[in-house]
């Protein structure tokens, strides 16, 4: 019984340790915010134009350096705008209803954490397999 009350508490931090921690990074980096967006809008606009060229010029092998860096600069810019600010933890006693909604707050910040780390993975796996088949082309 006491090493239950022993591993409550600290079960419940780890919880929401993760998002804080989040936070914390997102705040620490928010000056890459504006170099993010500025990557990740001459990526799409080169992407565009190779697109739309579609003459054989040879630039379509900067076509997946352009989608690498537009997909780690929306992965950059959406990590620093959605943990930047995220709810408090709840200090003094609440209602009921204010509990949960708090509760129901951070859980969703936790989620869309947990969403994160998996976009993350993907997207490095992503880049992996793209390097290796651009480096093969060229």
């Amino acid at each position: 019984m006491c090493c239950v009350h022993r591993l409550k508490p600290q079960h419940k931090g780890a919880t929401h340790l993760m998002i804080d921690k989040f936070q914390r990074i997102a705040i620490s980096i928010r000056f890459l915010l504006l170099p993010s967006m500025l990557v990740g809008s001459i990526c799409l606009v080169s992407m565009a134009i190779i697109l739309i060229s579609a003459r054989s010029d040879g630039f379509e092998r900067f076509l997946t350096p352009s989608l690498l860096g537009l997909v780690w600069a929306a992965i950059t810019y959406s990590f620093i705008d959605t943990f930047r600010t995220i709810p408090e933890k709840a200090e003094k006693p609440q209602r009921l209803i204010g509990k949960i909604k708090h509760r129901i707050s951070r859980g969703w910040y936790w989620f869309i954490a947990v969403v994160f780390l998996g976009t993350t993975v993907a997207a490095l796996v992503f880049t992996g397999r793209l390097i290796s088949v651009w480096l093969k082309a060229a």
